[in-house]
């Protein structure tokens, strides 16, 4: 989990994104969640080092991709790709119908990324809705609150630029 958190870092310092540390949150799900609902981590290494990063949960027929960590060497090794292609393979032999890489971010590279991994017989499917579960109407309400605040930031964003 530290060399994936090592390369979470390095991939928002080279992009330049604003990020509260979110990836730092590993650890303590690790430890809160249920086994089944834990994160789990993938690596991808050129020799001996840790290039390419992945964390996901497993819920059911759904994988969902969390975050990404990749090392500048990634670039020309084009690790994300082989990591992610490998991810699929083994996501699909646990019998995972459904794999979601989570939204775009308004990055074109990003966009770019999931063009070239889901080739020319896959598509990107965009779908920007935000599940939530709450115990309490409290709390559905909050989280209804920040899926509002989020839409209203994605909204915005793509205003700026059109």
């Amino acid at each position: 989990m530290e060399r994936f958190i090592g390369l979470n870092s390095s991939l928002k310092r080279r992009k330049r994104f604003h990020d509260q540390g979110h990836a730092l949150l590993l650890p303590e799900l690790a430890r809160a969640l249920p086994p089944s609902l834990r994160p789990q981590i993938a690596l991808a290494y050129h020799r001996g080092q840790p290039v390419a990063g992945a964390a996901i949960v497993l819920a059911g027929d759904v994988a969902q991709y969390l975050f990404g960590g990749s090392d500048e060497a990634m670039l020309k090794l084009n690790a994300g790709y082989a990591l992610q292609w490998w991810l699929i393979e083994r996501l699909s032999g646990l019998g995972c119908q459904w794999y979601d890489l989570g939204g775009e971010s308004l990055s074109e590279g990003l966009r770019q990324f999931k063009r070239g991994l889901v080739g020319r017989e896959g598509r990107v499917v965009e779908a920007n809705i935000d599940y939530e579960y709450s115990g309490s109407a409290t709390g559905r309400m909050i989280a209804e609150m920040v899926f509002g605040v989020r839409a209203a930031k994605r909204f915005y964003m793509k205003l700026l630029n059109a």
